[in-house]
């Protein structure tokens, strides 16, 4: 088997250093195969220094004083944007420049938000806003905030089964202008729809800066609420909206439970009697949960 010599050109120079330790000791096609099994298999980017606090350093960290402040807002939501990375976009527009980047980053602070760069569906501002901006690396990183006026933005954004998939938001897109003396500012920032608009930079991304558990209220929702009516205990059974809803709170948890909201279905169709009469149900003498029916009440 032959390994390609692969092109250097961009390799810093500690992993060039590392790839002829690899090829001295196996010989160069045993030793290209192991250098890029331990580069892929380390997740290591060979265009950086081989040190693990530049290897393995997170991206977002600059946000870490704002956590509190985010949390203690009720009344928006969070989300974190990936919005630009230091290359040439599909709309070959040229970010390639990291100096430009990085002096345009600060004015992506507390800017507006609109749908599909579409200037006639600007959100409220600055109720719903770009929050603050920060270059990290070679990427463009934001915090979105998004107020609870904005269900369907919130939707949009949640990847919510309640609405059309099409009208789904995965990608953001940054909007700027050039500046008289060089360089550019941004001005504001696009939320595109998965059937609507296409990223010019594929590699962006925007996920909620919280990633609460829904497992509270997806036990609440499947709970039976019950009273006592005579010698009769009457029971509210849960509804698949009451799942719907405790599901909907966050797309990948959504991804993970999609199965079990699947089961959870076909069993309530097999329990549908129980749904009748708003969902009541009573137990029977024999100690049953049966579905309630006036008929019943005699056993």
């Amino acid at each position: 088997m032959s390994v390609t010599q692969p092109k250097t050109d961009n390799f810093h120079p500690d992993f060039l250093r590392i790839q002829k330790l690899f090829v001295k000791k196996f010989g160069e096609t045993m030793g290209l195969e192991k250098f890029f099994q331990f580069v892929s298999s380390n997740r290591l980017d060979v265009e950086k220094p081989y040190r693990p606090e530049i290897q393995f350093k997170e991206s977002f960290q600059w946000i870490a004083p704002l956590i509190q402040s985010y949390k203690q807002d009720k009344n928006a939501k969070y989300y974190k944007i990936t919005a630009l990375n230091a290359a040439v976009s599909m709309n070959n527009q040229d970010w390639s420049d990291t100096k430009d980047m990085d002096r345009a980053t600060v004015s992506m602070n507390y800017r507006p938000v609109n749908l599909n760069h579409n200037h006639a569906t600007w959100f409220n501002y600055p109720a719903t806003r770009v929050d603050y901006s920060q270059m990290d690396e070679f990427s463009v990183e934001l915090t979105l905030r998004v107020d609870n006026k904005e269900k369907r933005l919130q939707q949009m954004l949640d990847h919510d089964l309640a609405i059309p998939e099409k009208e789904w938001i995965n990608h953001p897109s940054i909007e700027a202008r050039g500046l008289p003396g060089g360089g550019y500012s941004f001005t504001g920032l696009a939320l595109l729809q998965k059937g609507y608009a296409l990223p010019g930079d594929p590699t962006t991304e925007i996920v909620p800066l919280f990633n609460e558990s829904v497992k509270n209220s997806l036990v609440d929702s499947m709970k039976l609420t019950c009273s006592i009516s005579g010698e009769t205990i009457l029971c509210k059974a849960p509804t698949i909206e009451n799942l719907m809803e405790a599901l909907r709170e966050k797309d990948e948890t959504i991804k993970q439970l999609r199965h079990q909201s699947s089961r959870i279905v076909k069993a309530t169709r097999s329990m549908k009697r129980i749904f009748l009469k708003e969902g009541k149900v009573r137990i029977n003498k024999q100690g049953q949960i049966v579905p309630w029916s006036e008929e019943e009440t005699k056993d």
